[in-house]
C-alpha cells in the first residue's frame, strides 16, 4: 500500500522521513527557521481503506487536542484527540482510519488562510464601515491587507489590531475576524465603536508565510515581530511603521498565540508592557475581559506573563511590535495577546469560541478606553 502526502497547497507543510508499511514517519519543515518549532499541514490519501499512524521525529509537534482534520479540502476543521497514541515520553503520533480515495487534511492547529479571510470579507465588502486598502506588497508581491472602520475625527480614538506577525499563529485570526464583525455589527457596541473608534486592522502581517505553509517564528535574520527597527528588512512592518507616523494610534493590540502547550500556553492570556501607566491601563481593560469574554475562555486577572519574567524581557537591539509603540509618546497602552493553539484549560477552542473572544474583547475595549481618564 502506498500513502500520498502532499503540502503544494497554501499553507503546506511537512517533511516525509520514511513509509513503513502503514506508519508515515514525519517532522515540520521548518525552513528558514533558526529553532524548533510544530507548524505542520499536509493531505494524505491511502488507494485502499486502511489505518495509518503518522510518527513525528526529534521533537513535539502534537498539541493536546490531537490533530485538526478536515475531511472537505480544508472548508471546515476539527480537532481529534482520539487519534493521538502516546509513548511513554509523551504524545508522538496520531492515527487515522482513511477511506479508499478520500484525500485527509491535518494541521497542528486550526488553520487560517487568505481562502478563509476571503470568506470573512465577502460577508462585509457591502457595507460602506468596511474598507479594505492595501497597506503594501509582500516581498513576493502578495497584497498585504489594511482594513479600516471608522474614518480618524476628532473624538475619535485611534487604534491598530495586527495579526499573524508569526505566520503560524492561526488561532489568533478567528479572534481578529470576532473582533472586526462585532465593530461592523448594528448592536449598542458596534454604534458606539463606530462613533468613537477609527480602527486599522492588518490581518496578515506575514503574508507571504501564512500563504507559503511557513512558521514564520524565528526566522533567519530574524522574524516579522524582530523587525521595528531603524531599516525593517520586511515592507510590511515599513509600512505599519509609516501607518504609525499618519495615525498616531492610542492604542495598539497585536495577537499572537502561544507555545503548543503547557501552563498559560493553554490559556488566553496577556503580555504586560514595560511603562507603569500602561500597565495600570491593561489591568483595567483585563478587568473587562474577565465580565465580557465567554466563560468558557476562563480568562482571569492571572492570565498574564508580568514584564520582566520568563520571556517576556526585550529582544536587544530588535524591537517587537510593542516595544516599538511603547516608545512613541502619542500610544497610551500597546500589548500582545496570545490566544492558545487548541484549549483554554478544560475548553477545546472552536473557530466560533475564537470569534465570541474577539467580540468580547471589542466590548472590553469599549468599556475602558473610552472611558475619560483613559483617553
Amino acid at each position: 500500500m502506498t500513502i500520498s502526502i502532499r503540502t503544494d497547497f497554501p499553507g503546506g507543510n511537512l517533511r516525509v522521513d520514511q513509509i513503513v508499511a502503514n506508519e508515515v514517519r514525519i517532522r515540520p519543515d521548518l525552513r528558514d527557521t533558526t529553532t524548533d518549532w510544530f507548524y505542520w499541514h499536509f493531505e494524505a490519501e491511502s488507494p485502499e481503506d486502511a489505518d495509518v499512524t503518522f510518527r513525528f521525529a526529534d521533537r513535539q509537534s502534537l498539541g493536546t487536542r490531537g490533530p485538526a482534520v478536515s475531511e472537505d479540502g480544508g472548508m471546515h476543521w476539527r480537532y481529534r484527540p482520539e487519534t493521538i497514541c502516546t509513548a511513554p515520553e509523551g504524545p508522538d503520533r496520531f492515527h487515522y482510519h482513511f477511506r479508499a480515495g478520500k484525500p485527509v487534511r491535518f494541521a497542528f492547529a486550526l488553520p487560517y488562510l487568505q481562502q478563509d479571510w476571503e470568506t470573512f470579507a465577502a460577508l462585509h465588502r457591502n457595507d460602506p464601515d468596511f474598507r479594505e486598502e492595501v497597506l503594501c506588497r509582500s516581498r513576493q508581491g502578495r497584497a498585504v491587507e489594511l482594513v479600516r472602520i471608522g474614518a480618524p475625527a476628532p473624538g475619535r480614538i485611534p487604534l491598530l489590531l495586527c495579526c499573524r506577525h508569526h505566520a503560524c499563529e492561526s488561532s489568533a485570526s478567528y479572534v481578529l475576524e470576532g473582533f472586526l464583525a462585532a465593530a461592523l455589527a448594528g448592536d449598542e457596541a458596534g454604534r458606539l465603536f463606530h462613533r468613537r473608534v477609527a480602527l486599522c486592522a492588518v490581518p496578515f502581517v506575514d503574508k507571504d508565510g501564512v500563504e507559503n505553509g511557513d512558521q514564520g517564528k524565528n526566522r533567519a535574520p530574524h522574524d516579522h515581530n524582530r523587525d521595528y527597527i531603524a531599516h525593517p528588512v520586511y515592507p510590511e512592518c515599513s509600512a505599519i511603521q509609516q501607518l504609525a507616523e499618519r495615525e498616531r494610534f492610542r492604542y495598539v493590540i497585536d495577537l499572537h498565540a502561544p507555545w503548543l502547550n503547557g501552563g498559560l500556553n493553554e490559556a488566553l492570556f496577556c503580555v504586560q508592557p514595560a511603562p507603569p501607566e500602561a500597565q495600570k491601563r491593561q489591568r483595567r481593560l483585563m478587568a473587562a475581559m474577565v465580565r465580557e469574554l465567554p466563560e468558557e475562555t476562563h480568562f482571569t486577572m492571572d492570565n498574564l506573563v508580568p514584564f520582566g519574567s520568563g520571556w517576556n524581557v526585550g529582544y536587544g537591539e530588535l524591537i517587537s511590535l510593542g516595544h516599538y509603540f511603547r516608545n512613541r509618546p502619542e500610544c497610551a497602552l500597546a500589548f500582545t495577546l496570545e490566544v492558545g493553539y487548541a484549549n483554554f484549560g478544560d475548553t477545546t477552542v472552536t473557530p466560533e469560541l475564537l470569534r465570541r473572544t474577539g467580540a468580547g474583547l471589542l466590548r472590553a475595549f469599549l468599556a475602558t478606553a473610552t472611558e475619560p481618564e483613559n483617553e
